[in-house]
């Protein structure tokens, strides 16, 4: 409702005026998110799927993943209510979807038509073969496909039967090694200063390439004891951190954009390893090595440190890195087994189970509506559980849901989280279930 307020206006000390000013409605108060709490089912509809569930990928207001008819496993698709057949067009496509990348308002990915497996196009129709062109394509669309400049590169099979580079725009096209001596594979794609960067062979070792677009180019090795080997990727404080080999240690490297350089490992003791690298607090954390079992690192831009485990029990390990509320949430080990975790400044904190049942286990975390969800177990089976901040919450689960436990590769699509669940004890006795 309007508000009118009287006002005087006073003109001398003896005549005033009196006018009416109205004021527009107190907006109301902005409806807070809601909390997913509630584990359901997704209707099969008229489809033909059963079981099965892997590769959740969203693509175009759908998702598409891999199910079961019952004889075979293929693509499907759902709008998030029903589940729904895919048709393959008049493609040579039987089964399979792995490695889906989304590209260009498009889901490529390997399908097998019955004799081989190589790239398809799903346009959200229709499942398409994608024709070689004049490329040496021939088979595969392999895992860490990376899309760069506008363009999707992956790794398949030419036509000598090797593992190389591909790029696909307007339409599929080989790769300039120009003066390099990059002969085959493509792996652990990261962007960087403008420039895609990847792990190659040349014909003897693994080794750091550079992609400008154009042509493959050598990354000179500086004053560095670098040889060989390009994974783990991480972009922090303007510069390229990843893991590469000395000769016969792995350990973490820097490299700026010309050359690259040894970290300095300070008095942390660090000798090897650089894995799960995350940005936090405007630090890299890692699992590195000090001499004993793999733990939690920090690199502050100069020198490697530890990582205080305080009064929190943790002894090692560090997976399912995730950053919440401007704190880094982990799995680690500790004596009572492997346990969800926290960073908070410079020192590692146990957190809070509640009044849930939470017993151990922290894995497949995704934050949505400032909650955290992850898959952990309960002493018997692991399911999804909920943390606001303070303490970890129990997930129900809808009345006449077949739902019994998991909470693996979850996509946030249309307000809820979609994820794959099991339903029964058997091998393959999983399903896509949403928490809304």
């Amino acid at each position: 409702m309007n508000r009118i307020f009287k006002v005087f206006i006073v003109l001398s000390s003896m005549f005033f005026i009196s006018c009416d000013i109205l004021f527009p409605p107190t907006p109301p108060a902005p409806t807070p998110p809601k909390i997913l709490d509630t584990i359901g089912s997704v209707s099969a509809g008229t489809s033909g799927y059963i079981k099965g569930c892997n590769y959740l990928t969203l693509f175009n207001s759908m998702l598409c993943f891999l199910g079961n008819n019952g004889s075979k496993d293929i693509l499907y698709s759902s709008d998030g209510s029903s589940i729904f057949d895919v048709s393959s067009g008049s493609s040579d496509y039987s089964n399979n979807f792995e490695y889906p990348a989304v590209y260009n308002s498009r889901v490529y990915f390997q399908g097998y038509n019955g004799s081989s497996y190589k790239i398809y196009e799903f346009d959200g129709l229709l499942i398409k073969n994608v024709s070689p062109g004049t490329s040496s394509y021939l088979a595969y669309f392999r895992w860490e496909s990376i899309v760069y400049n506008s363009k999707l590169y992956f790794q398949g099979h030419n036509t000598s039967a090797a593992y190389k580079m591909f790029e696909m725009g307007n339409s599929l096209s080989d790769i300039d090694a120009g003066t390099s001596d990059y002969q085959t594979s493509f792996a652990c794609p990261v962007i960087y200063n403008s420039k895609l960067y990847f792990q190659g062979n040349n014909g003897v070792s693994d080794k750091i390439y550079e992609f400008d677009g154009a042509q493959i180019k050598n990354v000179s090795q500086g004053s560095s004891d670098y040889l060989t080997h390009f994974g783990a990727g991480v972009v922090y404080n303007s510069k390229l951190y990843f893991y590469g080999r000395d000769g016969g240690t792995e350990k973490i490297y820097e490299f700026n954009g010309s050359s690259v350089a040894n970290v300095s490992a300070g008095t942390s003791g660090y000798t090897s390893s650089f894995l799960r690298g995350i940005v936090c607090q405007n630090k890299l954390y890692f699992l590195g090595n000090a001499g004993g079992p793999d733990i939690v690192m920090m690199f502050d831009g100069t020198n490697i440190n530890t990582v205080s485990a305080g009064t929190s029990g943790y002894l090692s390990s560090f997976e399912s890195p995730v950053v919440f509320n401007s704190k880094l949430y982990f799995q680690g080990n500790s004596a009572a087994g492997y346990k969800m975790f926290v960073i908070d400044g410079n020192e590692i904190k146990s957190v809070s189970s509640g009044g849930s049942d939470y017993n151990t286990l922290f894995q497949s975390p995704i934050v949505y509506n400032d909650r955290l969800y992850f898959d952990a177990s309960d002493g018997s089976y692991q399911k999804a559980y909920m943390y606001d901040g303070a303490e970890i919450r129990n997930i129900n689960v809808e009345a006449g849901s077949d739902y019994t436990m998991g909470f693996m590769t979850p996509v946030v699509f249309n307000s809820r989280i979609y994820f794959i669940g099991k339903f029964g004890a058997g091998f393959n006795d999983y399903k896509v279930y949403v928490l809304k």
